[in-house]
């Protein structure tokens, strides 16, 4: 999905256009959730590389954390949903945010603020 300030156009992944038909309807009944630029195996690598080790040298457990994905792709929001350990609330909180832009939710032909939770295992 490709947008200008007035303009989405939907292009396959062999870089042609979607044609019009195809593009109406997807914008009238898709549904894209977020998506982490490097899908799976790009998302796990990035939050490895954000945690700080020495921090939390002393501390393990799972924090599922809540947040948003804005209309520009930006991450907002972060807050605790779930924690084994509230020394890591923190950590997880500050990785989360660090976070780079990622391609926002789409519905209805338009982009959307989505919300997600991502468990975090330290």
């Amino acid at each position: 999905m490709v947008t200008d300030d007035k303009n989405v156009k939907f292009i396959k992944d062999n870089g042609e256009e979607l044609d019009q038909v195809s593009s109406k309807l997807f914008c009238q009944f898709a549904e894209v959730r977020p998506y982490f630029y490097g899908g799976r195996e790009a998302f796990n690598p990035a939050i490895n590389k954000l945690i700080d080790y020495q921090k939390i040298k002393n501390h393990s457990g799972k924090v599922t954390v809540k947040f948003a994905v804005s209309l520009n792709g930006m991450v907002e929001g972060a807050e605790i949903s779930a924690s084994t350990d509230p020394f890591l609330n923190e950590e997880a909180i500050r990785i989360i945010s660090s976070l780079p832009r990622w391609q926002p939710g789409f519905q209805y032909g338009r982009f959307v603020k989505c919300w997600y939770l991502i468990p975090i295992t330290f």
